[in-house]
C-alpha cells in the first residue's frame, strides 16, 4: 500500500524522532524551515519517501542538510 501525504515543517517536526528532531530544531533556530522543505523535495525528487526514510536522512545526513542550507555546524565544546 502506498500513502502520500503533504507535510509542512511543523507536521514533519511533530512526526520525526530521535536525532532527526535535533536536526529540525537546528534548522528552526536558523530560520531555514522553508529552505529545508524545498531541499527535501529536491533530495527525494521523483520518489515518494516513507517517513522513516525522511527521518533517517535528517538524522544521519545532517551535515549534508546543514551544508545545503548554509548552516554552520556547532563547534564541540572542549572540557
Amino acid at each position: 500500500m502506498e500513502i502520500k501525504n503533504d507535510f509542512s515543517f511543523e507536521d514533519l517536526k511533530n512526526e520525526c524522532w530521535s536525532g532527526a528532531v535535533d536536526t529540525l530544531d537546528r534548522v528552526e533556530e536558523e530560520g531555514k524551515e522553508e529552505e529545508l522543505m524545498d531541499w527535501l523535495q529536491q533530495v527525494f525528487e521523483g520518489d515518494i519517501p516513507t517517513l522513516t526514510e525522511v527521518n533517517d536522512y535528517l538524522r544521519f545526513e545532517e551535515e549534508d542538510v546543514y551544508e545545503a542550507l548554509g548552516i554552520e555546524e556547532e563547534e564541540e565544546e572542549e572540557e
